[in-house]
């Protein structure tokens, strides 16, 4: 959604601030909300100046100036495009890296870690994994230890996966922000993303299924990418729109069994059917 607000610039006005009233009444963040509370407030995102983008935010709004201080101009409030997407075996192959890290703790804790078969189904929680295998007093050792050298060692093992670069590329020319909703803690799946040069929005972390739904909801996704049935279940219980790609371990049937509104093969399929019709119809 675009809306643009006329507004005449004097001096060395930002046209921003001139139509900071116009962007309020736009904005749902500023109304008062149901139970009474007050609204969210502006904050400047970064210092004003004629042309620079996106001096206000507020959750996924923006607005950008357009014109120059002698002149008349616009002001363009926009509502920003937000897409989650998961990371392991979604945008990154991590699967060599994860077994590396598994086998360091074999080895360090002296036990016997089925190596492939976590590798067959990675999603759930580490320590909830490493739990299956690791008697329950040194769980903590064995994530620590686990942590430590996948990010000091394995990350270089990972690799994005086929058409991730082309994808976020894609959303940062539309304007769409990625934001990677992950199990992951935050500092290891960003440093997961920059071994593989993947530049995204932002990262929220620490959550698994349905507990992905209240970030999805509060960043106002409108779609949510994930490799697993797990994701499935997050989309759908933020109420939005399910999409499953086939990069990881689970097949189309198991995808769509787990709530998918739609199945791809790989990212670059994701690309094409966000640039859609078909996607912007069930927004």
């Amino acid at each position: 959604m675009w809306v643009r607000v006329l507004c005449r610039m004097r001096g060395d006005g930002c046209p921003a601030m001139r139509c900071f009233a116009a962007m309020m009444r736009w904005s749902p963040c500023m109304r008062r909300r149901a139970d009474g509370s007050a609204p969210q407030r502006w904050r400047p995102s970064s210092a004003s100046s004629i042309g620079e983008a996106v001096p206000y935010s507020c959750s996924s709004y923006r607005i950008r100036c357009e014109g120059d201080a002698s002149s008349r101009g616009e002001c363009v409030v926009s509502r920003e495009r937000v897409i989650g997407i998961d990371l392991d075996l979604t945008l990154i192959d991590t699967r060599r890296a994860t077994g590396f890290a598994l086998e360091s703790v074999n080895s360090r804790l002296g036990v016997e870690i089925d190596v492939e078969a976590v590798l067959g189904r990675l999603g759930p929680p580490l320590r909830d994994e490493l739990a299956q295998w690791v008697p329950r007093d040194r769980v903590e050792e064995a994530v620590q230890q686990f942590r430590a050298v996948l990010v000091a060692e394995g990350v270089a093992l990972m690799e994005p996966m086929p058409g991730a670069q082309d994808l976020l590329a894609y959303m940062d020319r539309i304007g769409a922000a990625a934001v990677v909703v992950t199990s992951r803690r935050v500092e290891i799946a960003t440093a997961c993303l920059n071994a593989c040069r993947l530049e995204v929005s932002r990262v929220i972390g620490s959550v698994t299924g349905a507990e992905k739904a209240p970030p999805l909801r509060q960043e106002n996704a409108s779609a949510y990418i994930g490799d697993h049935p797990l994701d499935m279940e997050a989309a759908r219980t933020a109420d939005v729109v399910a999409i499953g790609v086939t990069t990881g371990n689970h097949a189309a049937l198991e995808l769509q069994t787990g709530g998918a509104d739609r199945v791809f093969g790989t990212l670059w399929e994701v690309q094409r059917w966000l640039d859609s019709a078909e996607f912007r119809d069930q927004l």
